[in-house]
């Protein structure tokens, strides 16, 4: 059997030298990609989107119950403890 990975990225966009990644795919060194982050979402290298052997996703793949309750649970968390005059465990960056 031909061995032909398929990459999937569902972590950070930074971890993935997208030129690489795009050679891969062209070459068929890569199989298939699925990328659920990119390096740069605001500017989303146009090569890759034309690939047919590429799937992007909207940072779907967090998704799921236990994720949500997970997420619920940590904001809830730390507004119950900004009340008791305790700091965030998760704060939001002053910019």
């Amino acid at each position: 059997m031909k061995r032909q990975p398929i990459f999937i990225n569902v972590s950070r966009g930074g971890l993935v030298d997208t030129t690489a990644l795009i050679v891969g795919l062209k070459t068929g060194q890569i199989s298939y990609a699925c990328l659920d982050v990119l390096e740069d979402e605001s500017n989303i290298n146009q090569e890759l989107i034309k690939l047919e052997n590429v799937l992007l996703t909207p940072h779907a793949a967090w998704y799921s119950i236990e994720a949500e309750k997970q997420l619920r649970t940590k904001a809830i968390t730390d507004v119950l403890r900004v009340l008791n005059g305790q700091k965030p465990v998760y704060p939001v960056p002053n910019e």
